[in-house]
């Protein structure tokens, strides 16, 4: 990957997304990154509030790039082993760096951290057991 095109994500309330560079019209600078904060994002209360939630999420996962992955579009791919290719090849650890299947697994993981922590503790007990953004987010949706 390029260095211009690098990016991090974190498990902190901060994301900082995939962005193409831009020079700005005044300094003529590359701007790499832009940093997204979801502490202004309500907890989900229930019913009440799901439609700003849900909403205001998306909005979220769009700006981060993730939101066909929370959504099921592009599914998560089941990995049996650790350390194993879906063939069942032992991967290398240069090789699974840049695997993508490892990066949704990530994301997802991290999304669904992010999910979690943004609904009340009668809602967590709904979905605290499930593995997946995807099954979270339709858990949260069918509930609704």
């Amino acid at each position: 990957m390029s260095p211009d095109l690098h990016h991090k994500y974190t498990l902190s309330s901060t994301i900082t997304p995939p962005i193409p560079a831009m020079a700005t019209a005044s300094t003529g600078r590359i701007h790499t990154s832009a940093s997204l904060k979801f502490e202004y994002i309500p907890k989900l209360l229930g019913q009440s509030n799901y439609i700003t939630w849900s909403n205001a999420w998306e909005i979220a996962f769009y700006a981060c790039d993730w939101w066909e992955i929370v959504n099921g579009e592009i599914a998560r791919p089941e990995i049996e082993e650790k350390g194993k290719n879906p063939d069942g090849a032992s991967a290398s650890k240069a090789s699974s760096a840049e695997d993508p299947s490892i990066t949704r697994n990530r994301i997802s993981s991290q999304a669904l951290h992010m999910l979690s922590s943004s609904v009340e503790s009668s809602i967590l007990y709904n979905i605290i057991h499930l593995r997946s953004a995807p099954e979270a987010w339709t858990t949260m949706k069918a509930s609704k």
